[in-house]
């Protein structure tokens, strides 16, 4: 008779790291990351990255889960998105990990910096037509 592993607990918390080796993914920048279940086992492992909720990119562009192996090749090369790292149990049990950005966006990637600007033009030009209106009146 096979007993059953009751286990709702998450994967043991873990710290992923960025790194970059000419041996590896030919240089380009890539995330390691390991942990573990001591109940069921960890059954694989899903990435996720994201640009900052101010950029154009994450207006345009939907972002997905991808299932993943350590070590994984990362899609941003500039590391300006977030990186979440998913860790599932063979039981279902999830741990999500955020790696935040190690360089941010530029003010002009900045979609927040664009909107205030142009609304500024827009009251200045506004502000001026009235008072032309109201001189001539």
């Amino acid at each position: 008779k096979v007993r059953e592993i009751i286990d709702n607990e998450k994967p043991e918390s873990f710290k992923p790291e960025i790194g970059r080796d000419p041996e590896i993914f030919e240089g380009r920048w890539f995330l390691v990351f390991v942990t573990q279940d001591k109940k069921s086992g960890i059954d694989y492992y899903e990435v996720l990255e994201k640009e900052p909720f101010y950029s154009f990119k994450r207006l345009i562009k939907k972002e997905k889960w991808q299932i993943a192996e350590s070590p994984y090749s990362l899609k941003d090369q500039k590391l300006k998105s977030y990186i979440y790292i998913k860790a599932v149990d063979k039981k279902g049990n999830e741990r999500i990990v955020e790696l935040a950005p190690d360089n941010f966006l530029a003010w002009y990637e900045n979609y927040f910096i664009w909107v205030i600007i142009i609304l500024s033009i827009i009251i200045i030009i506004f502000k001026k037509l009235w008072r032309k209106k109201a001189k001539l009146q």
